[in-house]
């Protein structure tokens, strides 16, 4: 069995109040899936999120990079990922997703956390399918990835009446506002 994220020998660093909440979808990913050049780390990610099925394509994120947005700072990801699920009914419909070190710790090991960004609601169980896929094997703690995946369901459920079917952690959504999800 994995560590928990409450271990006192906590494997990663990711600071504790933001260590998988209900509210953020964040996997850590192991030292190991962190080590290296920021941008191999990136672009290995990118490699993942392409090979996900269901997953069209990956691209920059279209409206440019963090700083061209006015978002200036030290970002360990400077220019999101715009990922085009196949499940979408719109052609500009995609999932922002990105690799970030906000809120981790200076100490302890070096990580990384995956995460997706403010999906259509409709498209919620579908970044997480993507996500989850994305990461597969890279995770630091899966017992907490597998609770954080109940939650993610439930919430969804409980806010927007979705019904989703989870077959040995590929998730597939269904919900009657799939029509209205697009991004601006």
């Amino acid at each position: 069995m994995s560590p928990s994220q409450d271990d006192p020998n906590y494997p990663g660093s990711r600071q504790k109040r933001a260590r998988y909440n209900s509210s953020s979808a964040f996997i850590e990913l192991t030292p190991a899936a962190s080590a290296g050049e920021p941008e191999t780390v990136i672009e290995a990610f990118r490699q993942s999120l392409t090979a996900v099925r269901g997953v069209d394509r990956v691209d920059l994120h279209p409206k440019g990079s963090k700083t061209q947005q006015g978002n200036v700072g030290e970002h360990y990801q400077k220019h999101n990922f715009a990922v085009y699920p196949a499940a979408r009914d719109r052609p500009d419909t995609f999932i922002d997703f990105q690799l970030t070190r906000h809120q981790h710790s200076r100490s302890g090991p070096f990580t990384v956390s995956a995460t997706y960004k403010n999906p259509p609601p409709a498209l919620i169980p579908e970044a997480w399918r993507i996500l989850r896929a994305a990461c597969a094997c890279k995770e630091l703690l899966p017992n907490v990835v597998n609770e954080m995946e109940e939650k993610i369901l439930k919430k969804w459920k409980s806010e927007y009446g979705g019904d989703s079917v989870e077959v040995g952690h590929q998730m597939t959504a269904q919900s009657g506002s799939a029509n209205s999800a697009t991004r601006q």
